[in-house]
């Protein structure tokens, strides 16, 4: 389906690096017991931002998200 692989894998991999950054952020914060709250929060909006990127790249070069 995908026409453009090289502009598509750039896209994707930058996706999936802001959730990997995500996920070792908030593993970070998670460290410290009186964070652990802020921890989980970051965790969420990150992952909900990162799904939010892959389904953009998604609809713009497979026309759909499956």
């Amino acid at each position: 389906k995908v026409t453009d692989k090289s502009a598509y894998g750039k896209a994707f991999g930058k996706a999936m690096l802001v959730i990997a950054i995500i996920m070792l952020l908030s593993g970070i914060i998670g460290l410290f017991e009186n964070l652990t709250i802020l921890a989980v929060a970051i965790l969420i909006i990150g992952l909900v931002i990162g799904i939010g990127f892959i389904v953009v790249v998604q609809k713009k070069y497979n026309k759909g998200v499956f």
